[in-house]
């Protein structure tokens, strides 16, 4: 994170006592040590055990800062706007996030601020005491970013859990195109938790103009046949219905628009399963049904 925007990473943390500590990289690599941030009336102190995160929160060009704490009243998320300039950032007095109306308050909030579903706006994810992980979908604009109510996130079909004051990383971690979760808490221990492709229309989870493909056989047996519909690289997986790669992925480069291609499926049980094509601009996915036997 560039901070100062001079082309070197920074460090910005969070303290015990709730102020927000900013370590300048030097171009030799070393950090050194900087004033804690702070807008004109002062030190920002947002109470005890402050977790910043350094976004563009109203997708100005500018970075701002949101900060969660320990306590919850009458909030947990505390936002920073930042009304300066590229390189000299001046943070604004901080406003408390809401979701639906109210304010988020969620014990030792750790906030990041992340695309989850993929429809280009960013969302809220907090990890706090409880273990559990919330996701707060912005249904708002990048511009202005509205919150809906959170949801506790679930792994196997139950609420994912870690021990106390769980700390979150959103990140396409195994760069498979989905959004995965790292997360630790108090034991210090990182869990790994992989997103599974979900959904069965078709959907763009990057930007990109029409489909990849279309199943020209649905259902099939023993061969899936394709039409790639752009003369790009596509890479094709399926998945089963409980979220585990069964296939690929595959790669096939198209010349021309319109090209038929085929992928053997022999092998696999009769059923339902997810296909999922990427470009290096579009993701798409789609359901796809095969008939036992070759």
């Amino acid at each position: 994170m560039d901070w100062n925007e001079d082309g070197l990473e920074d460090l910005i943390v969070g303290h015990r006592y709730g102020s927000v500590c900013y370590f300048r990289r030097l171009p030799g690599g070393e950090l050194t040590s900087e004033p804690d941030l702070s807008t004109p009336n002062g030190t920002i102190e947002v109470g005890t055990n402050s977790a910043p995160e350094i976004t563009d929160w109203n997708n100005d060009g500018l970075l701002d800062l949101v900060v969660g704490c320990a306590e919850t009243y009458p909030g947990s998320i505390h936002l920073f706007l930042n009304s300066g300039e590229p390189g000299a950032p001046c943070l604004d007095d901080s406003s408390l996030l809401k979701a639906n109306g109210e304010f988020i308050s969620i014990v030792y909030s750790c906030p990041r601020v992340y695309d989850l579903d993929q429809d280009g706006l960013r969302d809220l994810l907090v990890g706090g005491c409880s273990g559990h992980v919330y996701w707060f979908r912005n249904v708002g604009t990048a511009q202005e970013p509205e919150l809906e109510e959170g949801v506790q996130l679930q792994s196997n079909g139950e609420p994912l859990r870690n021990d106390a004051e769980v700390r979150i990383w959103p990140c396409d971690y195994d760069c498979d195109g989905i959004p995965d979760l790292l997360t630790s808490d108090y034991d210090g221990v990182i869990y790994f938790f992989p997103g599974l492709p979900t959904g069965v229309s078709s959907e763009h989870a990057r930007s990109g103009d029409g489909d990849l493909l279309t199943i020209t056989e649905n259902p099939c047996r023993g061969v899936l046949r394709l039409r790639i519909h752009r003369p790009v690289p596509v890479r094709v997986s399926l998945y089963s219905m409980d979220g585990h790669r069964v296939s690929g992925p595959t790669a096939f480069e198209a010349v021309d628009r319109g090209e038929s291609a085929s992928l053997d499926v022999s092998d696999l049980p009769g059923g339902a399963y997810l296909l999922r094509a990427e470009s290096p601009r579009c993701v798409q996915h789609g359901k796809l049904i095969l008939i036992p036997g070759s």
